[in-house]
């Protein structure tokens, strides 16, 4: 015969079960597939696609497409921004728990500049998936005092982050610079250079003339000039002189210069890349395959 006490251990443990099996499980994503150690160009081209593709599924609203686009794009190139990506996605779709574990995921790959940006994004999903249980409470409770459990359409779905942009063409990372600080200087340099060369010689040709025009000629085919034809004379070769040096100084500038922006301009087309990566209100586009 079953004791009082022990009908109550056994009921409070029957409930107790109940209420564990009737909880929803919490909701995790797919963990990240491995990248590939060395990819190859087709891969990297072939990723470039799948991101093209995830990023135009993302402004038609088909998050779950865009994820698997990002996904795939990750397993060919292995660029760890995907990742945040796939979280971007997960966020607007409304899979709180989904957007923080994949951010959690990029976090272990992103600089040491993107880290406050991310304790933003974190802190914001946490808030706004709290928000969205909260109104689910309510929205449940106001059904079921009205009597319209069957009838409802059930609370709003959660909307998309306030500070999330979405994706934009816009650069996070600042560019390679074509014109560059060394490049303006070079520029200067070569445009006095050849200021200042022209001037000299332009005044060099004058003071030649002028000590031509003291000359006299002897009678015998030569010349007779007095004392301040021979100055001018040796004025006008110091200022030929100096105009060289100054063409010449900035002959080698404007080589320099023009080297300098063929590299910067290398450098940036190579630097282009095609993720997504966080900032403190929404994210950019960079080209990095």
């Amino acid at each position: 015969m079953i004791m009082y006490g022990q009908f109550k251990q056994i009921l409070l443990g029957l409930t107790t079960a109940a209420s564990v099996a009737g909880a929803p499980l919490l909701a995790y994503a797919e963990p990240p597939p491995d990248p590939p150690t060395n990819a190859t160009e087709g891969e990297l081209e072939r990723a470039k696609e799948l991101f093209e593709n995830g990023k135009g599924l993302y402004a038609e609203g088909s998050y779950s497409a865009a994820i698997a686009a990002f996904r795939q794009a990750y397993t060919l190139s292995g660029d760890p921004v995907l990742l945040y990506n796939i979280a971007l996605a997960h966020d607007r779709a409304g899979d709180f728990d989904e957007a923080l574990e994949y951010l959690g995921y990029y976090r272990a790959y992103a600089p040491q500049s993107e880290r406050a940006a991310l304790s933003e994004k974190e802190d914001s999903l946490r808030k706004r998936k709290l928000r969205a249980q909260t109104d689910e409470e309510a929205a449940a409770a106001a059904a079921a005092e009205d009597g319209n459990d069957e009838s409802g359409d059930g609370p709003p779905p959660p909307s998309a982050s306030v500070s999330d942009d979405g994706p934009t063409d816009g650069m996070t990372k600042p560019q390679q610079k074509i014109f560059t600080v060394p490049v303006w200087v070079l520029t200067g340099v070569t445009v006095v250079g050849l200021g200042v060369g022209t001037g000299l010689g332009v005044a060099a040709l004058g003071r030649k003339d002028d000590a031509d025009a003291l000359c006299t000629g002897d009678g015998m085919g030569g010349s007779v000039c007095p004392e301040g034809a021979e100055s001018d004379a040796d004025s006008g070769r110091r200022m030929a002189l100096g105009a060289d040096v100054a063409f010449g100084i900035g002959a080698v500038a404007g080589v320099v210069a023009i080297v300098l922006i063929a590299r910067n301009a290398s450098r940036r087309k190579k630097s282009q890349t095609a993720t997504l990566v966080p900032r403190s209100r929404g994210a950019g586009i960079q080209l990095r395959f």
